[in-house]
């Protein structure tokens, strides 16, 4: 069953964190499936091995922001 996972990568640079929020069955495919939505611009930036994925608790509640 698919579950709904915030995904976050640190910047290369230390400037903050990324963050993707992606349904997905497990933390791992969530993982991957935002690392490949970033495209390689993104993937330039970002380091793939500091990503964490945690899943978001039913009834969470989150703010949808203005795609960059």
């Amino acid at each position: 069953m698919a579950k709904v996972y915030t995904v976050s990568f640190r910047n290369h640079d230390d400037r903050g964190p990324s963050k993707f929020i992606v349904l997905a069955d497990s933390m791992k495919s969530a993982i991957k499936t935002a690392w490949e939505h970033g495209g390689p611009d993104f993937q330039s930036r970002f380091d793939e091995s500091t990503a964490h994925a945690q899943e978001m608790k039913e009834g969470s509640r989150f703010m949808k922001l203005p795609f960059q």
